[in-house]
């Protein structure tokens, strides 16, 4: 990273800027992690596929946050994952 003939101002914006391409490789780590989730042959209940579409919405909508990329408010998705991991219905 060159410094030298930077200022202050341009050093903030490229911080911005690492920090928001690390927040959105998180969030496209997540979105990867529940991709299965989404065919439609995936075991799982509608319910419960419901959930999983809102995660993902909200996930995609981080980067619209106010604060972002320096706060991030990261959603939770709650669906019994046991019970699919498991093969349970």
């Amino acid at each position: 990273m060159k410094l030298v003939g930077k200022t202050k101002e341009q050093v903030e914006q490229d911080r911005l800027k690492r920090l928001a391409e690390q927040v959105r490789a998180e969030r496209n780590r997540k979105l990867a992690e529940t991709d299965w989730m989404v065919l439609p042959d995936a075991p799982i209940r509608q319910a419960e596929r419901e959930a999983v579409l809102r995660y993902r919405q909200a996930l995609r909508d981080i980067p619209q946050q106010r604060g972002f990329p320096e706060v991030v408010i990261w959603p939770n998705l709650i669906i019994g994952l046991e019970e699919l991991q498991g093969g349970k219905e």
